[in-house]
């Protein structure tokens, strides 16, 4: 762990901000419930001042209830309240200085020859802030030091103290804080560590997201087109069948073959080929680009459109669309035996799913719509729908005028 081991910052002040963050978030609530309860224990002892000290008493209450408690009161108020509490450290090491220092002042009231409980009371304030108060090292190792001196300073002015009560006192005082030091040390080195721990975590999780997404998109697309691939789209298939289904709502399918696609790879080369898939790709799913479309590649030079809640009609439109798309692409293929450029068939079938058929039906059905297309000549669409009386019967519902539809 990267950090400076006097004041145990982070060297990137980004970074040390971000754990400020961390440390609101993962003890603020220690710091509320510890100035409440050093309030209370605060008030409490007040009766130690009427019992011990009546003669002092009013002297006492004004410094403990009209000086420090009010102090430690809005202290609370603003760590209380909503919102961020980036000043939590500095206020909370002023409450716990200006609680020790009111119990200085305190011992300067009484006789210094009782001065020795409000010296334990000392004690307990450099607890408070070395622990229960959760202040950071710094803070608080600042708020310890500076009692220990302000306590020698008021001590020796006020108090004339013989030079052993004097040495056996800080003896046990600079021991107090030395100890405090350290367990707050490895208090907030323990809390940096685990900030550490948790940020890298969090970053591992993230890259091993990211892993997951990048994997899961390898799964699901065609590494040549960047199209869907043929199990992502059986996938996809069934679970709009199911949905189709539920509706009784009609789904259309085309199954799409490039024209002499050997010719065309014999003639130009596989690089050629790859880039002529890689083209057909792109205007199919430039084409077929309305909700609920859904365009795969399938294996080799095949392609397949889904189309949801597509009739029959629009199916067939949908498809002599995409076959003038390819054809106006104008991709040259001296090869072809129906064109001099590149061109598909396209087989269309339409059905509304029922219990009565599933959805290789349908495949059965785009599948020799498109063994029909290539039958007849290729660089057409073939169109049939699936009859309601029987699960085997067809209808063709191929447009008899094909340039008409090319041209809208």
């Amino acid at each position: 762990m990267n950090i400076n081991w006097l004041t145990m910052h982070f060297p990137e002040p980004a970074l040390e901000q971000e754990f400020q963050r961390y440390y609101e978030q993962r003890f603020g609530w220690m710091m509320r419930l510890a100035i409440a309860v050093a309030i209370l224990f605060y008030g409490l002892f007040g009766i130690l001042d009427g019992v011990l000290y009546p003669d002092f008493a009013e002297r006492l209450w004004f410094i403990r209830f009209v000086v420090v408690i009010p102090v430690l009161l809005a202290i609370a108020i603003y760590l209380f309240r909503q919102g961020p509490r980036r000043w939590s450290q500095l206020l909370v090491s002023l409450g716990s200085l200006v609680g020790g220092l009111g119990i200085i002042a305190m011992t300067i009231i009484i006789p210094p020859e009782h001065t020795d409980i409000y010296f334990a009371g000392l004690m307990l304030v450099a607890m408070f802030s070395y622990t229960v108060f959760r202040l950071q090292f710094v803070w608080a190792s600042t708020v310890g030091w500076v009692t220990v001196l302000i306590y020698n300073f008021v001590t020796v002015l006020y108090a004339d103290p013989a030079p052993g009560e004097l040495l056996t006192a800080n003896f046990f005082y600079i021991s107090a804080n030395l100890m405090g030091m350290v367990a707050c040390y490895e208090m907030e080195y323990d809390a940096r560590q685990n900030f550490t721990l948790q940020r890298e975590l969090e970053t591992e999780q993230k890259r091993l997201d990211q892993l997951v997404l990048q994997l899961d998109e390898m799964a699901h697309r065609d590494e040549l087109t960047g199209l869907a691939n043929r199990r992502y789209f059986f996938e996809h298939f069934q679970q709009e069948w199911n949905r189709h289904l539920r509706f009784a709502a009609p789904i259309s399918l085309l199954l799409i073959d490039v024209d002499y696609f050997k010719n065309y790879n014999d003639t130009y080369g596989h690089q050629a080929g790859d880039e002529c898939l890689r083209k057909v790709a792109a205007t199919l799913s430039d084409t077929a680009r309305r909700a609920g479309d859904f365009v795969a590649r399938i294996g080799g030079e095949e392609f397949v459109a889904l189309l949801a809640r597509t009739e029959a009609e629009d199916a067939c439109l949908l498809g002599e669309k995409l076959r003038w798309q390819i054809e106006q692409a104008a991709v040259s293929h001296s090869a072809s035996r129906v064109a001099d450029v590149v061109t598909i068939s396209v087989g269309a079938a339409t059905i509304i799913p029922d219990k009565e058929r599933r959805l290789e039906d349908l495949l059965r059905c785009a599948d020799e719509a498109l063994y029909a297309a290539k039958a007849n000549g290729r660089n057409q669409v073939i169109c049939r729908r699936l009859s309601e009386e029987s699960a085997s019967g067809t209808e063709d519902t191929t447009p008899e005028n094909r340039s008409d539809i090319s041209a809208g």
